[in-house]
């Protein structure tokens, strides 16, 4: 009786073993999908701008300074130029 409750006891031992295994290879698999999914949308985003880049053309934005009245356009000079860090850019 008591080699039966050892052998039954180390079958369960096994069996929760196997599961365990079997949990891990799933999530192993499910994780190398992911990463392969991931991979090919990066390089798909990589092929993007070379395929476009003949097409695009810079665009060039002029900034001010919100506490420098308007230059004229034409009149323009360093002096009265101010370039705002990109932080203050993207908020004005």
């Amino acid at each position: 009786m008591e080699l039966q409750q050892a052998l039954k006891r180390e079958r369960n031992e096994a069996l929760d073993e196997v599961a365990a295994i079997k949990s891990t290879v799933e999530k192993m698999t499910q994780a190398r999908a992911d990463a392969t999914a991931k991979q090919a949308e990066a390089q798909q985003a990589l092929k993007m701008p070379k395929q476009n880049a003949r097409l695009r053309k810079p665009m060039l934005i002029p900034l001010r300074c919100p506490n420098q009245p308007e230059q004229p356009r034409g009149n323009a000079t360093a002096s009265s130029t101010k370039l705002l860090p990109l932080k203050q850019r993207s908020k004005s």
